[in-house]
């Protein structure tokens, strides 16, 4: 895989390992707070069947560790059976290798790649961490990570806390049944309404999303 960006940050003084370990999980789980493409994100259990087709169809039984988590699409545009396996390929490494298994298109990074991170510089106060991203892709795909994407998880990295839970949730319904009831009402209220929006805001952000 080639460098595909880097980028330094400087963060106080702690341990780099929970750093990136915390912002592993934070892109694993709630890449949805930057992919709009995504509802939200589902990890597997191992005895899944559909975990287990991924790790055979990417062919990762070699690979320690491996977790899959399948997306969930804001629209029908996207594959509702697309998936990602990762793993941790090093201490300051992460691989992810994308899947789908109805041949539509990935919603989130249809590309493989790696997230890594190194420390740049340490004294008393503040560690300055490199953030790398690697990947597979062609130009035209990797613009979304590359100008876009890495952006936020510089400033994750910057801001994350290593106290606690990363992102506390209070979901009271699971991510598939919002799903299907926010497309249920995109197409039978939502389009009517955009049409005959007259004010000036653009009305798929406030329609839609808000």
């Amino acid at each position: 895989m080639r460098l595909l960006v880097a980028g330094r940050v400087s963060v106080p003084k702690s341990d780099p390992r929970l750093r990136f370990q915390k912002l592993i999980d934070l892109w694993r789980d709630h890449c949805n707070a930057i992919n709009r493409r995504l509802c939200g994100v589902n990890l597997l259990k191992a005895d899944d069947k559909s975990s287990a087709k991924v790790v055979d169809v990417l062919q990762l039984h070699g690979v320690r560790d491996v977790e899959v988590r399948q997306f969930v699409p804001r629209t029908d545009l996207f594959s509702s059976e697309a998936f990602e396996a990762s793993a941790f390929t090093d201490k300051f490494q992460v691989d992810f290798w994308p899947c789908v298994l109805d041949g539509r298109q990935h919603p989130h990074v249809s590309f493989r790649y790696r997230l890594g991170m190194e420390v740049i510089l340490s004294d008393d106060d503040t560690v300055i961490c490199e953030l790398q991203v690697s990947a597979d892709g062609y130009e035209h795909e990797v613009i979304w990570m590359r100008d876009f994407a890495f952006t936020s998880l510089l400033r994750w990295l910057r801001n994350i806390r290593l106290e606690g839970t990363v992102i506390e949730t209070h979901r009271l319904v699971g991510i598939n049944e919002f799903s299907r009831t926010y497309r249920d009402l995109k197409e039978n209220f939502g389009r009517q309404i955009a049409s005959k929006w007259r004010e000036r805001t653009d009305p798929r952000k406030f329609v839609f999303e808000d």
